[in-house]
């Protein structure tokens, strides 16, 4: 799921892109919207691969984050258990 959003992601980038320079700089000159543009089209492949690497490693830091978190409440829950063998202090 996660490389999959991120493929979209990806997808709408240059959508996106456009809408935002557009919206960003209505008040340039066209001479530098377009020097402008062609930044980006000449960047393009390497700000794609920065994004794909950064999405993907934001996506891994949130998925590690969420199960160690689910991880730590369902080892606090068993302590409720008649006879764990997990045994949780919860220091002073």
């Amino acid at each position: 799921m996660l490389f999959g959003l991120t493929v979209l992601a990806s997808n709408l980038h240059g959508i996106l892109g456009q809408l935002l320079q557009s919206m960003l700089l209505f008040w340039e000159k066209p001479s530098m919207r377009n020097l402008l543009e062609k930044n980006i089209i000449s960047h393009r492949s390497r700000n794609q691969l920065t994004a794909n690497i950064y999405a993907l490693t934001l996506g891994c830091i949130i998925f590690l984050i969420t199960s160690s978190n689910i991880q730590i409440e369902s080892i606090s829950a068993m302590t409720s258990f008649a006879g764990s063998n997990i045994v949780v202090t919860v220091g002073d």
